[in-house]
């Protein structure tokens, strides 16, 4: 006998089996066999099932031959109902201070059992008024009830009366802050509005509220009494001296004083000011308090003229003068003190010695201070026997120094020391014998005259190659050329260079065009006409 047949399902589809919480157990289902007849199915699933959702249970069908079916069981869990709190209403939580904790509040869940509430609020709780806590149950399938808890905190204990020390001192005092106790702010500092910091003899009182920022407060005073009996001190021991030249205008920086009550003191005088007299004056400084205390110091202002006047001009123009000089021109000087003043001299004038004579001049400001200052003269003679070929002078006379001179300033004309001069320029010039024995006025002088410009009749300078060159070209004259240049068209001076020991005038960069040749020499200028050509 083979049984070969397995046990069919009595049932195609079981049921689903639901509950909130768990499934202790399940009926189990059955089976038919060909062989074995009516066969109860068995399951690997352990109960009770508590897992939240669906669990699938297998059920198996075996005949005891070898045969065997199987069906499975939808075994569905859903918990829908939300906790219950164990008391409907949670008392208040009171206190003056601060709650540190309250005992969890508990409630009933349909599956969980006893569930302790939870909240997110912080501890201890120490705000005045009210504070709303929220207690929450969850029971862990997503099922949550909510419950309120009123914490009120009130304080209505004033902070404690203090007895407040009176104090007493000497200025410059300054009263701490008393402090007392309170039952929820621990230490509380006093606060015034009156003044605690104190510089003025007298008594006073300081008025102190003691607030525990809750509302509750008390009140104590605190008598001050102040007294002084320094004396200000200065801030330096001595004062430097005040030291100027000719007189102080203005008093100086007063000095200060430090003083216990009053602070700084700034010092006043009776001096009077300007004080111009030379010398050391004392005067004296007083600091008051203003409480009855003095204090005084002295200080030194000294008045002096130690400058010697400074000359109005750094150096005296030399005096050259013919025969003698009668007198000369007073100098001045600027005196820091005395303001202007004017030189005297113990030279006696006229001054008529032939050479060179040196005057000094003193300034003396009114306190004897004294500065110099030099002066050369110069006295020369004049030889009239001076003659004269066109605009060369010779001196006849060969007794003494030959030294020329322009009459027109009479000044030296500088390198000139032989026994004749050749003049430049129109003037009057006259030679000068330091040594000679002769001493004339300036009737001695010799004008010298010059042809002027444009007015030139110098017909015996030669210009060659005329009226055109490509470059070179050579003037000759008799007399002396001082030198050689061109002018173009527009006036514009062009400097040529002139070979005076060939008399060759190099033209070469000249551009092709019409210029004038100017030429001069020792009896005025002379223009030519030249056109270079390429």
């Amino acid at each position: 006998i083979t049984d070969v047949t397995a046990p069919v399902a009595d049932n195609s589809t079981l049921s689903d089996v639901t509950a909130e919480c768990s499934v202790a157990s399940i009926t189990a289902p059955t089976a038919t066999d060909n062989c074995a007849g009516t066969i109860s199915g068995t399951t690997a699933q352990t109960f009770p099932i508590s897992t939240q959702g669906t669990t699938v249970v297998t059920w198996t069908y075996s005949d005891g031959n070898g045969n065997s079916s199987s069906q499975t069981q939808n075994v569905v869990i859903t918990d829908v109902t939300a906790p219950v709190a164990d008391n409907s209403t949670l008392s208040d939580v009171t206190a003056e201070c601060s709650v540190a904790s309250i005992t969890a509040p508990t409630a009933t869940d349909n599956c969980v059992g006893t569930i302790t509430g939870t909240t997110t609020q912080t501890f201890p709780i120490s705000t005045q008024g009210t504070t709303v806590v929220t207690w929450t149950y969850d029971d862990g399938n997503g099922n949550t009830t909510t419950q309120t808890q009123n914490v009120i905190i009130t304080d209505a204990t004033a902070p404690v009366t203090p007895t407040l020390t009176n104090l007493s001192g000497s200025c410059n005092l300054v009263v701490p802050t008393p402090t007392t106790t309170d039952n929820c702010a621990g230490t509380v500092s006093g606060t015034t509005t009156d003044a605690t910091a104190f510089n003025s003899p007298g008594t006073y009182t300081i008025n102190w509220t003691f607030d525990d920022a809750s509302g509750n407060s008390t009140t104590a005073s605190q008598q001050v009494t102040i007294t002084d009996a320094n004396s200000p001190i200065p801030t330096v021991a001595s004062l430097p001296n005040v030291v100027e030249q000719c007189s102080v205008m203005t008093a100086p920086t007063a000095p200060t004083a430090n003083d216990n009550c009053a602070g700084t003191i700034t010092g006043t005088t009776t001096a009077t000011f300007p004080m111009t007299a030379q010398g050391t004056i004392i005067i004296t400084w007083t600091f008051d308090d203003g409480n009855g205390n003095i204090a005084t110091q002295t200080q030194n202002i000294v008045v002096n003229d130690n400058t010697a006047p400074v000359p109005d001009s750094s150096t005296l123009a030399t005096v050259n003068s013919a025969c003698e000089v009668a007198s000369l021109p007073v100098p001045t000087a600027v005196d820091n003190c005395s303001g202007n003043i004017t030189a005297t001299t113990t030279q006696t004038f006229p001054i008529s010695q032939i050479g060179t004579t040196v005057v000094t001049w003193t300034f003396t400001d009114a306190v004897g201070n004294t500065s110099t200052q030099t002066q050369q003269v110069i006295v020369f003679g004049i030889d009239v026997q001076t003659t004269v070929s066109g605009n060369t002078l010779t001196a006849s006379s060969n007794t003494g120094t030959y030294q020329w001179i322009n009459c027109a300033d009479n000044s030296i004309i500088a390198g000139e020391t032989s026994q004749t001069y050749t003049a430049t320029n129109t003037g009057a010039y006259a030679v000068i014998i330091n040594n000679g024995p002769n001493c004339v006025d300036t009737s001695g002088c010799i004008q010298i005259d010059f042809v002027g410009l444009g007015e030139n009749t110098l017909e015996d300078i030669v210009l060659y190659p005329n009226p055109s060159t490509s470059g070179k070209f050579t003037v000759k004259y008799t007399g002396t050329i001082q030198n050689v240049y061109a002018l173009d068209m527009t006036g514009r001076k062009i400097n040529l260079n002139f070979e005076a020991t060939t008399n060759e005038v190099d033209g070469s960069d000249l551009a092709p065009a019409k210029y004038m040749i100017a030429i001069e020499t020792e009896n005025g200028m002379l223009l030519k006409e030249l056109v270079i050509i390429r």
